[in-house]
This record gives structure tokens, C-alpha cells and sequence, in this order.
């Protein structure tokens, strides 16, 4: 089921067509939960958003995935670049 999901995530996220901007920001809360009940899955839609970052980096516009949780808490990826 949540392959099939990401599936979805990973179609829509490259038709521009549903809300044309010059970028996108997609938010993913609750990633420590997600993270720790469901890893593979977790693994599955960092790879999946990592792939539609790239896509849309070859669009000439950027994409961030930024995957949410309690403070202090290290998800293993790339940290914001700060201001």
C-alpha cells in the first residue's frame, strides 16, 4: 500500500500541470514516527523524493522535501542550509 502511495506521490509531483509555480515544497510531518514504525517504507520515500528532487532540478526548478520531527531528533539526511 505504501509503495503504491509513493507511487502516486512520485507521478503527480512531476505534472506541473496540477499547479504550475517556479518551485514546489512538499512537507512530511511526523518522519520520527514514520521513520520508526515503517523503515523500509521511510528508506523507499526518501529514495522516491530524492529521484523527484532530481527530476524537477532538471526542470530548472528546485524541489524540497522537508521531512519533520521532534527537536533534536537526526532523520540522516542532509540538514536545511541555514539563512
Amino acid at each position: 500500500m505504501v509503495r503504491r502511495q509513493l507511487g502516486r506521490v512520485r507521478r503527480l509531483s512531476r505534472r506541473s500541470s496540477w499547479h504550475p509555480a517556479p518551485g514546489y515544497v512538499l512537507l512530511l510531518e511526523h518522519g520520527k514516527h514514520f521513520g520508526a514504525g515503517h523503515k523500509q517504507a521511510f528508506v523507499t520515500a526518501v529514495e522516491v523524493l530524492d529521484g523527484v528532487a532530481e527530476y524537477w532540478q532538471g526542470q530548472g526548478k528546485p524541489f524540497w522535501a522537508i521531512v519533520s520531527g521532534p527537536d533534536g531528533w537526526d532523520a540522516g539526511l542532509p540538514p536545511l542550509p541555514s539563512a
